[in-house]
């Protein structure tokens, strides 16, 4: 079943075999048969709703401005917007 991406308007599916880490079905285009890496999803600034981190409860929250080399969220102290060290992290 194709679809269509809700920022850019391509044509996507979803294959059962191509899913992420998580087990989601990650979307490919039509055209390519390739993930979905949407161009106009990536100039709009995501920014989460706040939500208090599991170790400490500090207000954190996530923007798309603010990734790691691997592409993941890095979590942000609420207001203010810098990288959060949390206190109670256990050293590795």
């Amino acid at each position: 079943m194709v679809f269509n991406c809700r920022s850019c308007g391509a044509d996507l599916y979803l294959d059962d075999h191509v899913v992420s880490k998580s087990g989601k079905r990650i979307p490919l285009e039509e055209e390519t048969g390739q993930p979905h890496n949407c161009p106009e999803r990536e100039q709009s600034d995501y920014r989460s709703q706040p939500f208090e981190c599991n170790k400490c409860g500090i207000s954190l929250f996530v923007s798309s401005t603010h990734k790691s080399k691997n592409n993941k969220f890095i979590p942000l102290e609420y207001p203010q917007g810098h990288p959060h060290d949390c206190p109670k992290a256990e050293v590795k």
